[in-house]
C-alpha cells in the first residue's frame, strides 16, 4: 500500500503544532481553498457565535495544550487559527469510520478510516516535560489524532457521528470530543485513569472513544453533550460508534466470526460494509501501529525512530 507521509513533532505544545503545520503546509493550503468564504456583513470582527469561533473559545478553556498546539500549527502552515478551528468543526460534523476491539493477549484494535493513505499523516509526537510520546494517524490540518498508541501501550481511537443540532441546552462545551483522544495519549498509561478524564472533561458529541491498555483493560465511553456512558466489551468485542444501526450491522457481522483475533476484526469490517480506504491496527501494550488498505497486507510502524531512512518507518 502507499504510505501516508510521516512527520516527527517535538517539544512544547506550540512547537509540536509548528512542526506539523510546516510539514503539512501544502495540504492545509489545499484544504483551506475548499472552505466556504466567510461573510460578516456590518462586522469588523468574526461573529462570536460562529461554530468555529465557539469551538476555538472552548478549546482554549478546556483543552489549553491542544489550543496552544493549534496556534503553533497555524503559524507553521501560514494560516489563521480560525481556519484550523473550521477544519476541526467540519470534520466533527460528519460520520467517521468504525473501531472494533477484541479482548485478548494482547487486546487488538482495528480502526476503519474513510480517507485514503495520501490524505492522512503518520505523526510521531514527542511532547516535552512529563507527557507521553505516541505514534498516531491524523489528518494534516487537525491537532487531535484519529487513532494512536503511546509509549506505555495505551491505545485510543475516537469515532463520532453526525453532529446533533438540538444539544445547545445540554452541553457546556463546543469543543469536540475528538480532542479527548489526544489528551488520553499524552496523559495516561491505563484505561481507568483515561476513562475518568473522558467522563468529566467538557466536550461535545456524539462521539465514542475506545481505550485499551497493556494490562488487558478495554472500555469505551460514549459522549453526547454533557452526558457520558461507559461501556465494556460484549462477547469479547467492543464496537464503536456506540449504538445505532451501524453498530447493529457490525454486531451482526461479528456473530458470524467466532474467533476474536486480528484477522477476524478485518473480516467483520469486510462483512459489515464499513467504509475503509485505510485501516489502522494496534495491539495494546506495544507502541506501534499497522497500516493497511482494506484488502492489503499490514505494514507495522514503530514509535521509535529508525537509525536511518524515513523516520517512523522501520
Amino acid at each position: 500500500m502507499s504510505r501516508p507521509p510521516a512527520v516527527s513533532c517535538q517539544g512544547a505544545p506550540r512547537d509540536l503544532g509548528h512542526d506539523q503545520g510546516a510539514f503539512a503546509r501544502h495540504a492545509i493550503a489545499t484544504a483551506r481553498r475548499k472552505l466556504p468564504r466567510p461573510s460578516f456583513p456590518g462586522r469588523l470582527l468574526p461573529d462570536p457565535q460562529a461554530p468555529e469561533v465557539r469551538l476555538g473559545r472552548d478549546m482554549r478553556r478546556y483543552f489549553p495544550h491542544l489550543f496552544e498546539r493549534t496556534i503553533g500549527m497555524a503559524r507553521g502552515a501560514g494560516v489563521s487559527e480560525r481556519v484550523l478551528w473550521s477544519f476541526l468543526a467540519r470534520h466533527a460534523d460528519v460520520e467517521s469510520g468504525a473501531t472494533i476491539a477484541a479482548v485478548g493477549e494482547p487486546t487488538c484494535m482495528v480502526r476503519a478510516i474513510a480517507h485514503s493513505p495520501a490524505d492522512l499523516i503518520v505523526r510521531r509526537s514527542e511532547p516535552g516535560e512529563s507527557d507521553f510520546r505516541s505514534i498516531e494517524v491524523a489528518l494534516p490540518g487537525i491537532v487531535p489524532a484519529l487513532v494512536g498508541v503511546n509509549e506505555h501501550g495505551l491505545a485510543v481511537s475516537a469515532s463520532w457521528g453526525s453532529a446533533v443540532r438540538d444539544l445547545e441546552g445540554r452541553r457546556t462545551s463546543a469543543a469536540p470530543a475528538l480532542l479527548l483522544a489526544q489528551d488520553c495519549l499524552q496523559r495516561f498509561d491505563a484505561v481507568e485513569a483515561a476513562l475518568e478524564w473522558c467522563s468529566r472533561r467538557p466536550a461535545a458529541g456524539p462521539a465514542t472513544l475506545v481505550l485499551a491498555d497493556a494490562a488487558g483493560a478495554c472500555a469505551g465511553v460514549y459522549v453526547l453533550g454533557d452526558e457520558r456512558q461507559v461501556f465494556h466489551p460484549k462477547d469479547g468485542l467492543l464496537i464503536a460508534p456506540f449504538g445505532g444501526e451501524r453498530a447493529r450491522r457490525i454486531e451482526k457481522a461479528a456473530s458470524a466470526q467466532p474467533q476474536r483475533d486480528m484477522a477476524s476484526l478485518h473480516k467483520i469490517l469486510d462483512e459489515s460494509n464499513e467504509p475503509s480506504l485505510t485501516r489502522v491496527t494496534i495491539e495494546a501494550g506495544t507502541p506501534r501501529l499497522g497500516l493497511s488498505s482494506a484488502n492489503g497486507d499490514t505494514e507495522w510502524l514503530t514509535l521509535n525512530k529508525s537509525t536511518g531512512g524515513d523516520g517512523v518507518y522501520n
